[in-house]
């Protein structure tokens, strides 16, 4: 392993090959050092979207979970950039089920769904919140859900009520309704 990890800057394909011996060798015993292999060919291969996946997984499985939110964070974010949303829901969906309390990835969660024509899982992932939310970006986003499954009529009981509360929320929500 020290000697894959000293040679990675210098001879990555070297490392990528001692690292995928060790795997081979020790790998499925030791869960461990399968995911110290898989971190060593992520630094490697950066951009690999196999390997993000795989320590992901790997990270999960070991109860790594800043590890693993970081990394199927990473990954959410590579399949956002090529447009791949149903793998990019995926990895987000993992995300939030390590850190449910965290709205910035629920949004993009959010946005994701939309972008990937499934209204009904914006409505399910804050189910009960257009009564009660007064975030203007989940708002927004409720309200597109609505519109997207039917539902205009309760974009508009959302956007009439944030409208009480901030004209300027109002703005973008209109557009919507």
């Amino acid at each position: 392993m020290r000697l894959a990890q000293a040679i990675e800057k210098a001879r990555p394909d070297l490392a990528s090959e001692q690292y995928r011996k060790l795997m081979d060798s020790a790998g499925e015993q030791d869960p461990n050092l399968k995911l110290e292999c898989l971190q060593g060919l992520l630094r490697i291969s950066p951009g690999s979207l196999e390997i993000t996946r795989r320590v992901a997984e790997a990270a999960s499985k070991l109860g790594k979970r800043d590890v693993a939110r970081t990394t199927y964070q990473k990954l959410a974010d590579q399949m956002i950039q090529i447009g791949k949303w149903s793998e990019a829901i995926a990895a987000l969906d993992q995300v939030v089920r390590l850190d449910p309390s965290d709205l910035p990835v629920q949004i993009t969660l959010a946005k994701a769904y939309l972008k990937n024509n499934q209204p009904l899982e914006v409505l399910s992932l804050w189910e009960g919140e257009d009564t009660r939310t007064e975030n203007p970006e989940v708002a927004k986003l409720l309200a597109e859900a609505f519109c997207a499954s039917d539902q205009p009529e309760k974009a508009e009981l959302l956007t009439w009520r944030l409208a009480g509360q901030d004209p300027g929320i109002s703005k973008g929500l209109f557009e919507i309704a």
